[in-house]
């Protein structure tokens, strides 16, 4: 299985990874959702013709001498809920040359980021002011994830600048996104009470969890639980997964990681497990669970909490 790109959180390091977009002309969502980037001539200039072998045909006839970048809906789907900004989103990303119409990059599957909600109006302001052509590519599909849905296929178009940016060409560049699927971005489902022996978890406002460790004994074997059952589909061994996780030591008490306070991260296949050799231990559990391993470690035991936010 090939391995899965992830975009988190940072507008080209002035915000998060990947980035904005809800227009008026091509949005799944009601009329109460507003995006900071809009239809234009390039974007609305894009025709989907059809896919072979996966990649979509387009044919890209609007001026490419645009002065922002833009984005509309090229196919509306029939997924519902509509993506208001921080889900995590799979989808498929395919990008043009805006000039000859050319691939310039084979489609791939992706976990993207929409835009967070609390950077938005901070996006809408740096895209107007004269910086807006340091903005990259992933910055701007973050972007134009804001307001579609499930199904729909978006054209994003970035300037020539901000494809000098991204370094993927001097022209501007056209982005076909179609949008897969799309999850919160913490578990989420039925609390379930956790077996004997395993820490009391917390948690704040935000959906993060945190953990109080019981006087006794480190376990000797691992041990699974779930602490909340999402209710997505079930996780196989080979699919690659997204999550959080927060780790902590069983003896020292000390938290060994917490990707609360970064990003999402791989958790990878049973076969591509990434970092993370407690992958196996996930298998079977669902999307939009959170699942508690007691790890013995070598002798040197924690207590791993995983959200398991989506697969592809």
């Amino acid at each position: 299985m090939s391995r899965r790109i992830l975009a988190a959180a940072s507008v080209s390091a002035v915000l998060l990874t990947g980035l904005v977009g809800c227009s008026s002309a091509g949005s799944a969502s009601g009329d109460d959702c507003t995006a900071a980037l809009r239809p234009g001539v390039l974007s609305d200039g894009v025709e989907l013709q059809g896919t072979v072998g996966g990649t979509p045909e387009v044919k890209i006839g609007g001026r490419t001498d645009i002065v922002n970048a833009q984005r509309s809906v090229i196919r509306h789907g029939e997924g519902a809920g509509v993506i208001r900004g921080g889900e995590v989103v799979t989808a498929n990303v395919t990008i043009f040359d805006g000039e000859s119409g050319e691939s310039i990059a084979p489609t791939q599957k992706r976990f993207l980021q929409a835009l967070p909600k609390d950077i938005q109006p901070d996006f809408t302001e740096y895209l107007a002011s004269g910086e807006s052509d340091r903005l990259v590519y992933t910055d701007l599909l973050m972007a134009g994830l804001v307001c579609s849905a499930p199904g729909d296929v978006l054209a994003v178009a970035i300037t020539p600048g901000q494809a000098q940016s991204s370094q993927i060409g001097a022209d501007a560049t056209v982005m076909v996104v179609e949008v897969l699927d799309a999850h919160g971005s913490a578990a989420s489902g039925a609390s379930l009470a956790l077996p004997w022996g395993f820490p009391a978890l917390t948690e704040d406002e935000t959906g993060r969890p945190g953990l109080v460790l019981p006087p006794q004994a480190a376990p000797s074997e691992q041990r699974v639980a779930t602490a909340i059952a999402g209710s997505g589909a079930e996780v196989t061994a080979d699919d690659y997964m997204i999550g959080h996780v927060l780790t902590v030591g069983w003896n020292d008490r000390k938290v060994r990681e917490n990707t609360w306070e970064s990003n999402l991260v791989e958790l990878g296949s049973e076969s591509q497990p990434a970092a993370y050799a407690f992958r196996p231990a996930l298998t079977g559990h669902t999307v939009g669970s959170r699942v508690v391993i007691l790890d013995p470690n070598g002798g040197d035991p924690v207590v791993h909490v995983v959200d398991i936010i989506a697969v592809g």
